[in-house]
């Protein structure tokens, strides 16, 4: 998703959190970031961070998504875009 204006990074992350699965967290630490071009919006900057997740039951697929589900993290399906595996990564760094 893409931050409002007014809206701060981690404001942004916790509703887009909100919107795409249904789930309340916390952000704990930024992750890192990537940027590539889209023919769309042009330059995009995505921003990852970590989530803080107490209660994981209410998740489901926001409007944009058919399903939204878990998987084991040495056992994720292939992420669409380059800077989504990017950022996955940087997130698998920082839990070893």
């Amino acid at each position: 998703g893409f931050i409002e204006l007014g809206e701060t990074p981690e404001d942004a992350a916790k509703r887009e959190l909100k919107e795409e699965t249904n789930l309340n967290g916390e952000v704990i630490k930024l992750l890192g970031h990537c940027s590539h071009f889209n023919s769309i919006f042009g330059d995009i900057l995505l921003i990852g961070m970590l989530m803080k997740i107490e209660n994981w039951v209410q998740l489901k697929a926001g409007d944009d998504a058919s399903e939204a589900k878990l998987f084991d993290i040495n056992n994720c399906p292939e992420l669409a875009f380059e800077c989504h595996n990017k950022i996955f990564l940087m997130y698998k760094k920082q839990i070893k």
